[in-house]
């Protein structure tokens, strides 16, 4: 049905096939005699960079408490630099 309520004539054409997919589902021999997906390889590769994120933040815990939000953003996003052509209004005291 659409949005009218009115039933279409011809059926929809079927979806495209996706290769990349189709290349994440194919089974990989690992050493061992086991066999899992690209896809589920790609999940725990995931899974262990995020431990290995924490791990590394927690064995440095004591470094981490220095750094303050300020601190942070200003390493990230330096200030911009005023160049040497910046123009100043000088006002004299009488």
């Amino acid at each position: 049905m659409t949005r009218c309520g009115l039933t279409p004539l011809t059926t929809p054409a079927p979806a495209p096939v996706r290769h990349d997919q189709e290349w994440l589902n194919k089974r990989v021999d690992l050493p061992g005699g086991y066999r899992t997906s690209r896809r589920d390889v790609l999940r725990l590769t995931s899974l262990a960079a995020g431990v290995g994120c924490f791990w590394v933040a927690g064995t440095r815990a004591k470094a981490m408490s220095f750094a303050s939000p300020q601190a942070l953003l200003n390493a990230l996003m330096p200030p911009p630099v005023r160049g040497r052509h910046t123009t100043r209004v000088v006002t004299r005291r009488a």
